[in-house]
């Protein structure tokens, strides 16, 4: 079971598509502790492709990952509360 504190501020990579807005979920690929997980994920800003260097800025539910890309280009995002940034 993987705790929220250890899962914040992790970086990983998109593997199935995220869709934009929070409307609907994506999965991610990282390692934690040098074994690979993947897990769902969801995104509040645009539609994030697989291949695409995320963070991780939340966890919903002990089991969702809320992530943002690495690079800001053209990416809103949002903070931890769901405002926009």
């Amino acid at each position: 079971n993987l705790g929220s504190e250890q899962l914040m501020e992790s970086t990983g990579k998109v593997l199935e598509p995220i869709p934009p807005h929070r409307n609907g979920f994506g999965k991610v690929h990282l390692n934690l502790r040098g074994a690979p997980y993947e897990l769902e994920a969801i995104t509040g800003g645009g539609e994030l492709k697989p291949g695409v260097p995320v963070r991780i800025i939340g966890v919903i539910d002990g089991r969702v990952l809320l992530v943002e890309p690495l690079e800001d280009e053209g990416y809103p995002h949002e903070d931890q509360k769901g405002s926009r940034v």
